[in-house]
């Protein structure tokens, strides 16, 4: 069984151990916000196209942050949007 790439938030690079094992495991991090960076922006697409081109399988949570009230969080679209563009682009 092929073991998913998970995107996980960049809060997660501050826990000691856990980072490693989870870049063992086929993670990869990104950030909360890319507005004040566009090459970082271009570079996270190009890696999610790239998945995606590759049919590589990706785990993420679209609420982007776990909830303390264990309510649902309001969905964050952007990874979606980044794949769905990858398929429907020219």
């Amino acid at each position: 069984m092929e073991v998913p790439h998970i995107c996980a938030g960049e809060d997660f690079l501050s826990l000691v151990g856990v980072a490693d094992m989870l870049r063992m495991s086929g993670a990869f991090f990104m950030r909360r916000s890319f507005r004040d960076d566009p090459l970082y922006k271009a570079i996270f697409t190009s890696y999610v196209e790239f998945l995606c081109k590759e049919k590589m399988i990706m785990e993420f949570f679209i609420e982007g942050t776990r909830s303390r009230t264990n309510k649902m969080m309001t969905p964050k679209f952007g990874i979606l949007q980044m794949m769905n563009n990858c398929f429907y682009e020219k």
